[in-house]
């Protein structure tokens, strides 16, 4: 079992797990996250407070606080945030770990 407080950057690392992070990420106003791209990871988002533009693949999107998105594996996506509270949790899982420890 881990437990941890709620920090910026990851909470749950994966090489802590067999296939699962899971992260908290708080931006300031203008602030953009890196952007990111995985070939065998799919990512899940909450969208804890505050808005932001989403890059997600070719579209970019107005994101708000209640707002839940699914980032299919190999699609580009990035957060610029559009307030000074903007925060997010986020849920990554990599398939091809799984395969490797079979």
């Amino acid at each position: 079992m881990i437990i941890r407080e709620l920090q910026q950057g990851a909470i749950l690392d994966r090489k802590e797990t067999i296939n699962l992070e899971i992260g908290f990420v708080p931006l300031k106003k203008n602030e953009t996250n890196k952007l990111g791209i995985h070939p065998d990871e799919e990512e899940a988002y909450i969208i804890l407070y505050g808005e932001a533009m989403l890059l997600l693949g070719e579209e970019t999107k107005k994101v708000r606080k209640g707002q839940v998105i699914y980032v299919p594996a190999n699609t580009v996506h990035q957060f610029t945030s559009l307030t000074d509270d903007f925060q997010y949790v986020y849920a990554a899982t990599w398939p091809e770990e799984l395969k490797k420890r079979k």
